[in-house]
């Protein structure tokens, strides 16, 4: 049994081994360059110079707009977390306000209630005192 294992193994190893081989790339000893231009270098010419001085021109531009953009985004994150800020101070204030003025509304409208009912006391008063004079 312990044969068996082992042979399976070192089958199993053996055909991992081969499959991986076949697949290493193979050391290339012909390249299609011309070896007498291989070590030469020729300058571009005033149009291509022109082009691509122009083409940087544009990429300039367009990285100065994007590290404008980039300090725009900072500076609102910024602001925008002064303002989360000054709201989280903001609202126990507008908490403590509303509390404030709901007592006083509720103060204003029992002193409506108790002015109602000393106007109606002081027209009953009134008119017993009418009834009365007229009597």
């Amino acid at each position: 049994m312990k044969s068996a294992v082992k042979n399976n193994l070192i089958i199993l190893l053996a055909l991992l081994l081969g499959a991986c081989g076949g697949y290493l790339s193979a050391e290339k000893t012909h390249w299609p360059i011309n070896t007498e231009e291989r070590h030469s270098w020729y300058p571009p010419d005033e149009s291509a110079l022109s082009a691509r001085r122009a083409k940087q021109l544009q990429l300039d531009a367009l990285t100065e707009e994007i590290s404008i953009l980039f300090v725009n985004h900072a500076t609102f994150s910024n602001r925008e977390l002064a303002l989360f800020e000054s709201t989280n101070q903001i609202n126990p204030q507008i908490s403590e306000m509303n509390s404030k003025f709901g007592q006083r509304i509720e103060l204003e409208q029992e002193w409506r209630m108790r002015m109602q009912k000393d106007l109606e006391i002081s027209k009953v008063g009134f008119m017993n005192a009418e009834t009365r004079f007229k009597n």
